[in-house]
């Protein structure tokens, strides 16, 4: 089955949270160049540029786990094991749930599944365990990469670059002017963040630079929480911070699976969550397969993993420092209140205090010169895994007040109404309008208001693909030109989402090369310069509306199928056409007739079968 990666791999951690995997991935095709990249525009600059330093989002590191003889540990079959995402082993989950999972299934109960599940998350995640003091159980190795990408064996750099685009800020900036902190993402959150403070010093003896920059990124944003509350000593040494879609104030989904709120609402889980995880005919299949099971038995058993996995998690205080901090006193006080975990108490305490210190620490940040700009997401509802879903405004995994520094916000459906009056609570300009298009943002009351720029219908997963969010964060960190969002026209505070690495990188320079190689009619060389060109336009600024932006790529794509140098794309075949239309009518029907009903449960049903 085509799974939606990125969103399963957000309900891997968390059965619905990785922070993840997300946020600013890109592959290799972002190391190709074209007549538009960033490089070739910002090439002729001249001056010193401060080193940057990146502090990646949850699961852009490599951590490792090591056998007792300080050997990597591998499977059967010889795959690297690592903690997260974890290394499962197919074999073992299906030896522990088949069995039960069929007894449940003839008897129509619960027969042991509920503890095979939680006994085989508990060995999937086994190597990500730990203990009560917040430290790994097992021996790991992380990664690091010490020193810039100048420096960084080639390898290395390579694994850097495959996981953040920053070869066309490198190429400007300077790779010995590039850095990429490393951190566990199941890790010690103060621990990291005295390391962050070690590397910091450690960029400024190795450059000879007075100050750097730092772009903390989704599960970075909380680590600079942190770090900014420990290590206020360093206030000096930084320029300039550039938030991507920080979990600044963690997400809702994190305390939805601490509190056990897993959307078992009928809707959602007969209808909608397993088509938005699985592509193609085979979601509407499986809403049909799991009604094998009777809703009482299939809830419980989700029940026991997202109970499991909250048990499993409650010793991670990187986990913690994802719990907002409204949420934060009871859900402590549950799990945390027995005297073992005291010194874990006073860990996950300690960092509460950063979260609540933490506009304080930023307005001091900025009386003392640092300038801080922040990147976010916003009208895309949270994953709908947990109950909460429908309560925000977010990008899938962070809500806009989380990332935002307090913006106010309605969830998607609502708007802020005609009557509306902007507040202002940190814009010192009234005639300044920071209320969204949409109407479903109030930008003012956010404390970085002046320096927040919104994409709208933006993934979290895939920001690091929006090009104008990448020039966005290069501009910001490389040059002062833009100090708020009223300093450039190509960047208005509120701008559309879109992804564009494959017509930027793909269509784009196969275009121009088509264009400088082969002998064209006429009439075609007319319309592919004109589309090259309004190519070149809307890459070059970011206000353009999504619809603008799926018209230029169309355009630009069916001149080079038509020139023959680009296939159309396939056509699904015929039979996944009719097994999708088929399964989902047949979905939409069984759920439109019988709710939540397993079929053991549907009336009428043969007499044997009620007796089982």
């Amino acid at each position: 089955m085509k799974k939606r990666c990125s969103k399963v791999l957000a309900f891997a951690l968390a059965v619905i949270m990785a922070f993840t995997a997300s946020v600013v991935v890109a592959s290799a095709e972002q190391a190709e160049t074209n007549s538009l990249s960033l490089v070739n525009e910002l090439r002729n600059a001249n001056g010193d540029y401060t080193p940057t330093i990146i502090v990646h989002g949850i699961a852009q590191s490599t951590v490792r786990v090591l056998d007792d003889d300080g050997n990597y540990l591998t499977t059967e079959s010889g795959k690297e094991v690592k903690p997260f995402p974890p290394t499962a082993d197919t074999n073992a989950i299906v030896k522990n749930v088949l069995g039960p999972a069929l007894a449940s299934l003839f008897f129509q109960a619960d027969l042991g599944l509920s503890k095979a599940i939680d006994k085989t998350l508990l060995d999937v995640f086994k190597y990500s365990k730990t203990d009560l003091q917040g430290n790994p159980v097992y021996d790991l190795e992380l990664e690091r990469y010490e020193t810039s990408l100048a420096n960084l064996p080639a390898e290395k750099k390579e694994a850097v670059l495959s996981r953040m685009p920053l070869d066309e800020y490198a190429a400007v900036a300077g790779e010995e002017n590039t850095y990429y902190f490393a951190y566990n993402s199941l890790g010690n959150t103060l621990d990291i963040a005295d390391e962050l403070a070690e590397f910091v010093q450690t960029v400024l003896d190795e450059t000879g630079s007075d100050k750097v920059n730092l772009a903390p990124i989704s599960l970075g944003g909380a680590i600079a929480t942190a770090f900014f509350d420990l290590h206020k000593e360093l206030y000096s040494k930084i320029e300039k911070v550039v938030y991507i879609i920080p979990a600044a104030d963690g997400s809702p989904i994190v305390a939805d699976i601490f509190k056990g709120e897993f959307n078992y609402a009928d809707e959602m889980l007969y209808s909608q969550m397993l088509p938005s995880l699985v592509e193609g005919y085979q979601g509407y299949l499986l809403n049909l397969l799991i009604r094998i099971l009777p809703k009482r038995v299939l809830t419980k058993a989700l029940g026991s993993a997202v109970d499991s996995l909250a048990n499993f998690l409650k010793t991670c205080t990187n986990m913690w420092a994802l719990v907002p901090s409204g949420e934060y006193p009871a859900l402590a006080d549950k799990y945390l209140s027995g005297s073992e975990y005291a010194y874990l108490r006073a860990r996950t305490d300690r960092f509460y205090q950063a979260q609540l210190n933490l506009k304080s620490n930023l307005v001091e940040m900025q009386a003392q010169g640092v300038k801080v700009f922040d990147i976010v997401d916003y009208d895309f509802p949270l994953y709908k895994f947990v109950t909460s879903w429908d309560k925000y405004n977010a990008d899938g995994l962070i809500n806009v007040e989380s990332s935002t520094f307090g913006a106010h916000s309605v969830p998607l459906g609502q708007t802020l109404g005609d009557d509306y009056v902007q507040q202002n609570t940190y814009c010192t300009d009234p005639a300044h309008n920071h209320i969204s298009p949409t109407r479903t943002v109030d930008a003012s009351t956010g404390l970085l208001c002046e320096r927040t720029w919104f994409f709208r219908t933006q993934d979290h997963e895939g920001t690091g693909r929006n090009d104008v969010i990448m020039k966005l964060c290069f501009e910001l960190l490389l040059y002062d030109d833009i100090d708020n969002v009223h300093s450039d026209p190509r960047f208005p505070q509120f701008m559309d989402g879109r992804e564009s690495k494959y017509l930027k990188y793909t269509l784009l320079p196969q275009a121009i090369e088509v264009r400088d190689s082969m002998q064209l009619d006429p009439a075609v060389l007319a319309r592919l310069d004109a589309a090259i060109a309004d190519t070149e336009e809307l890459l070059s600024r970011g206000s353009d509306s999504h619809d603008r932006y799926i018209e230029v790529q169309e355009t630009l794509e069916n001149i080079l199928i038509e020139i023959g140098v680009r296939q159309a794309p396939e056509k699904e075949p015929f039979m996944d056409q009719f097994l999708y239309i088929f399964f989902k009518k047949l979905s939409d029907a069984v759920y439109k007739m019988t709710g939540a009903a397993g079929y053991k449960d549907m009336n009428p049903i043969p007499k044997w079968f009620s007796s089982l």
